[in-house]
């Protein structure tokens, strides 16, 4: 219950409470376990995008939209095996899932401006290269890392997005 208070009250102070988001579903675990919590909390989840290239795998992209239809949010897949390998060329030395996922994040940025939509919801946690700019954020805001509630971020700050990762 603490933790659904802690995120209202954050989206609320924010003024964000009615702002559309968008979710980048996986159709793994986080990425769904985020869009229950969203939709539980009465949250305005506007559209579920799902990214796929010609190396993924369709259980993925069933399970996305099992998950968005069970949620009742309607879904997007975008293909992004062009801009991928457009990325991968002269690419020595990175990972191909970095790639990856700054190729999803551009496009969902842009997808949600298209769609009018403030926020953007993944299921990415603590974990990810992401913690590092998120815990300088916090420390700017609150003067030291308080991470004892939800936050929506505008990191990574080059995007000028709010980003909510709930777990």
């Amino acid at each position: 219950e603490e933790l659904r208070e802690n995120i209202l009250d954050n989206f609320k102070k924010q003024g964000l409470e009615d702002e559309k988001i968008v979710v980048m579903l996986s159709g793994g675990k986080d990425s769904a376990t985020a869009l229950a919590l969203a939709k539980d909390l009465g949250l305005n989840v506007h559209l579920c995008v799902h990214f796929v290239h010609k190396w993924s795998w369709e259980l993925a992209k069933n399970e996305a939209e099992r998950i968005a239809k069970r949620f009742d949010v309607p879904i997007l897949f975008y293909d992004i095996t062009d801009e991928l390998r457009r990325r991968m060329i002269g690419a020595k030395g990175s990972s191909i899932c970095r790639i990856c996922k700054n190729v999803m994040k551009d496009k969902v940025v842009d997808i949600a401006r298209e769609s009018n939509a403030g926020i953007i919801m993944t299921g990415d946690t603590a974990l990810e290269k992401i913690s590092g700019p998120i815990m300088d954020y916090l420390r700017e805001k609150y003067g030291e890392v308080i991470y004892k509630k939800m936050e929506l971020t505008p990191v990574p700050k080059k995007y000028k997005m709010m980003f909510f990762r709930p777990l």
